[in-house]
């Protein structure tokens, strides 16, 4: 199992790399033994959080059909007490 391997080394095994990376192995990349940078598996659901936001955004929006939001924000707390 690679845990690290040198810069020059990356893109001669770079599918090797991937394949590791996909079954959810964090891979260091060193450059004269220090690291410089980390391969690691994308975080599942990101797209589905950013779609979920989206739709929420949407739906507020559509409910605040009509309200005029620009301006001072105490000043329309104020005016919706009234």
């Amino acid at each position: 199992m690679i845990k690290s391997i040198p810069e020059n080394q990356v893109k001669r095994r770079f599918s090797e790399l991937l394949k590791l990376v996909e079954a959810g192995q964090e891979i260091t990349v060193t450059r004269r033994g220090m690291p410089i940078a980390r391969i690691v598996p994308a975080r599942v659901g990101d797209g589905v959080q950013a779609a979920r936001v989206g739709a929420a955004f949407a739906e507020l929006a559509s409910l605040c059909g009509g309200l005029d939001l620009e301006g001072d924000l105490k000043q329309i707390s104020r005016e919706g007490l009234a």
